[in-house]
């Protein structure tokens, strides 16, 4: 596991998704597996099968893991950026949420941990607010 960590942070990827078929039950392996990743690779993004969606069929588990990784990098970025932006323009609040998929909504530091909970709010956002920045605030 330390050298296909190592291989793949040579290779530049950014995000790693792990899915192991009983994880669901036995989060363990994935989270011995995410530990070592992270001794090579401090900077990589992990996502766990069984944080991301810890229950029974592989299919759904294993896509919605894949996405996570996939959005993880995107979304911390824009969840930054956007933060520098609300700052550089004086909004202040104890806490900024971010719409999720499924119309609730998240902290920002959640979000960035959990992306594929965020996955449609973007287009969700635009749909609903035209042109016009839409941030919750609490």
């Amino acid at each position: 596991m330390r050298r296909a960590a190592a291989e793949l942070k040579a290779a530049g990827v950014v995000s790693i998704a792990v899915c192991y078929l009983f994880a669901f039950m036995n989060p363990a392996h994935e989270g011995r597996t995410g530990a070592l990743i992270r001794e090579i690779f401090p900077d990589a993004h992990i996502s766990l099968s069984s944080e991301v969606l810890s229950r029974v069929r592989e299919w759904p588990r294993m896509s919605a893991t894949l996405l996570n990784a996939y959005l993880a990098p995107v979304l911390v970025t824009y969840i930054a950026d956007l933060e520098k932006r609300l700052n550089a323009a004086g909004v202040t609040t104890q806490q900024r949420f971010l719409m999720q998929s499924n119309g609730g909504v998240v902290s920002a530091e959640k979000a960035a941990s959990e992306p594929v909970t965020t996955m449609s709010a973007p287009s969700g956002m635009a749909k609903t607010c035209g042109n016009s920045p839409l941030v919750l605030m609490a």
